[in-house]
């Protein structure tokens, strides 16, 4: 069973080789422990957390979600290998979009060789707004995406 969570300040550091594993050539990942340490305990937002009941609560991704001015951020979304498509990455950017953000605009920046590429987020309703390269690094493109979330409506 796998269960959504925001992440309390002591579980921050937990998800130092989570990110430094999902995204390998990530300038700030590719830093040493400590100093991605200290990135993911200076953003201004909420970190989730997926985490696998069956294994103790182990954390098995998770995604970061601020907002910067009216718009909405989703940053950092990554899952274990082990998990990786097999439905956590969708929970937990649900989980994200209907727990924390519940209406307004979101924006996702993708580089092109990224694990969880633009399609999948095509695929949860967001759309490229634009594209440009060397935004993250030289020679890759970093798409933008947006999505208006509408709030829910209760049956």
């Amino acid at each position: 069973m796998i269960k959504m969570t925001h992440a309390k300040p002591n579980e921050l550091k937990t998800l130092t080789l989570l990110l430094k594993n999902f995204y390998p050539i990530h300038n700030i990942f590719k830093k040493p422990g400590k100093e991605i340490e200290k990135y993911t305990k200076g953003l201004e937002g909420t970190w989730v957390l997926a985490k696998d009941m069956k294994k103790k609560g182990k954390i098995i991704g998770c995604c970061f979600v601020g907002k910067k001015g009216s718009l909405w951020r989703i940053k950092h979304l990554a899952v274990e290998d082990a998990y990786l498509h097999h439905g956590v990455e969708e929970s937990i950017l649900a989980y994200a979009e209907q727990t924390l953000i519940k209406k307004g605009k979101v924006e996702i920046h993708i580089s092109e060789n990224e694990k969880l590429d633009v399609e999948f987020y095509e695929n949860a309703g967001y759309d490229i707004t634009d594209r440009v390269p060397g935004y993250h690094r030289k020679d890759e493109v970093c798409f933008f995406l947006q999505k208006t979330i509408t709030s829910l409506e209760k049956p």
